[in-house]
């Protein structure tokens, strides 16, 4: 009998210790007036920052942000869902464009809640001389090389008055060439805003569609086909990578395929298989939906460099 009430005893410690943890680890969301938000897990609390004089969000990186960066996001509350996408496309999403990425995690800028974003441009190559479906890479390579100017139309979304809506603008880029080594080669690109009024001058077309992607699942095609692929990361500078990774490449060996469940953009339940063998779009969107999941995971692209 003693020993039935020590085991009693013993188990209801235990679940009260459990039941403390719980409460400890819950995760409370708090939006602001700007639909700016504040995470709280236990007793930790996380705020993104915002620029100064500006909608964009301070991107954290390493080192100095490696702690952060390191840590095991939490799941979303399904009642949070909505103020978390509408911290996603009002923010995040903006920041992900002004930095130049085309995929960004929650954690990179400082929230520590399992949510990214997927943004892979469709690019197709519309100028005259070249036929429609030309291989976008080499039609820029040879533009380039020669100094030519090109002319890019970019359709993408942005956050208005409470929905998203479909913006559009053109740009001008022109590379500059310095002469290395005997060869000339492109040192930077002047990229200028214009106004278009003929869209027959039009070079290329850049068409951005983001994924919001909560609370995902992965399940990777660890049997198939592996692909290496370079890689980078808005949270990783590549100074950093030179000084401190032996590894001399960037380059990253993961499935050529996925599968992924999440909670999209509409608080939609969504069940995708990604085939990355069907396209170069999808074999870039399998490799991003993979690096932005590491990052919830609190693993960068470095971890897994090649050798």
């Amino acid at each position: 009998m003693c020993k039935n009430i020590k085991y009693v005893a013993a188990v209801c410690i235990v679940a009260v210790l459990l039941g403390f943890k719980s409460r400890m680890d819950k995760v409370y969301i708090k939006a602001d007036k700007q639909n700016s938000l504040q995470v709280t897990i236990g007793k930790e609390q996380y705020k993104a920052a915002l620029q100064t004089d500006s909608s964009l969000l301070n991107v954290i990186k390493i080192p100095e942000d490696e702690k952060l960066l390191r840590i095991k996001s939490a799941p979303i509350p399904k009642s949070d869902y909505q103020k978390v996408l509408t911290f996603m496309k009002q923010y995040l999403l903006p920041t992900m464009y002004e930095s130049g990425g085309v995929g960004i995690a929650a954690i990179q800028v400082g929230l520590p809640i399992r949510a990214f974003i997927v943004d892979i441009p469709d690019t197709k190559v519309l100028h005259k001389d070249y036929e429609k479906n030309s291989n976008v890479r080499a039609f820029l390579n040879t533009m380039l090389a020669t100094g030519a100017t090109i002319i890019v139309k970019e359709t993408y979304v942005a956050y208005s008055n409470g929905h998203m809506a479909e913006r559009v603008k053109f740009r001008k880029t022109t590379p500059v060439l310095k002469e290395i080594n005997g060869q000339q080669q492109v040192v930077d690109m002047i990229k200028e805003d214009i106004a278009v009024d003929d869209e027959s001058i039009i070079d290329v077309v850049i068409e951005r569609k983001p994924h919001f992607v909560l609370n995902p699942e992965l399940e990777l095609d660890e049997q198939g086909e592996k692909i290496v692929l370079p890689e980078g990361c808005l949270s990783v500078p590549l100074e950093v990578v030179q000084q401190q990774y032996t590894q001399n490449t960037s380059d990253v060996n993961r499935p050529r395929n996925v599968r992924i469940k999440y909670v999209d953009g509409d608080m939609h339940e969504k069940n995708m298989k990604i085939e990355g063998s069907m396209s170069d779009y999808w074999e870039w969107f399998a490799r991003c939906i993979q690096h932005e999941n590491d990052h919830l995971n609190g693993i960068l692209y470095v971890d897994r460099l090649t050798d």
